[in-house]
């Protein structure tokens, strides 16, 4: 199962707990890194120093093609 994709977002205008699908950020095309094949209650990371370019609010936007649930923290 793959764990996903990680994009940056342009829009950090959002509130925790008030993003859905329908409303969430838009992401950037180009991901920053992703997970390959993942498993149940394991701890990963994935690298996002190239964007983050000083002191400001960053945001992130995971992307799977699965269908079963994940979570991101």
């Amino acid at each position: 199962m793959k764990g996903g994709d990680v994009y940056r977002t342009a829009n950090t205008a959002w509130t925790e707990g008030a993003v859905s699908w329908s409303n969430a950020p838009a992401a950037d095309a180009t991901p920053l890194g992703g997970l390959g094949a993942v498993a149940v209650n394991t701890w990963y990371e994935v690298d996002v120093k190239q964007a983050v370019t000083g002191t400001a609010t960053y945001g992130f936007r995971m992307r799977s093609p699965n269908t079963d649930g994940a979570d991101y923290r």
